[in-house]
């Protein structure tokens, strides 16, 4: 299953793997670099797909949306399906 989500004006697809997370519109160099930018400038990256990377490498699953979270909770079950 995927998540959509719209990123800088377009729909972009989010899925889990049960190991991490693919942002299937973005590089995994792209997103590591807006992560690290925004450690420097303290601030969250204005992007939606790269807000949920942030939150997942910083482990803060509030900030996930909830049906991402239980997508993710669901494959790490070894479950295909919300």
């Amino acid at each position: 299953m995927y998540y959509f989500t719209f990123c800088k004006d377009e729909i972009h697809k989010i899925s889990f793997d049960g190991q991490k997370i693919i942002l299937h519109n973005h590089t995994e160099e792209e997103a590591e670099n807006e992560y690290v930018l925004s450690k420097l400038i303290n601030a969250e990256p204005e992007a939606e797909c790269f807000k949920i990377y942030k939150a997942l490498k910083e482990k803060n699953m509030e900030k996930i949306p909830p049906f991402l979270r239980d997508l993710m909770k669901n494959k790490k079950k070894g479950e295909e399906s919300v």
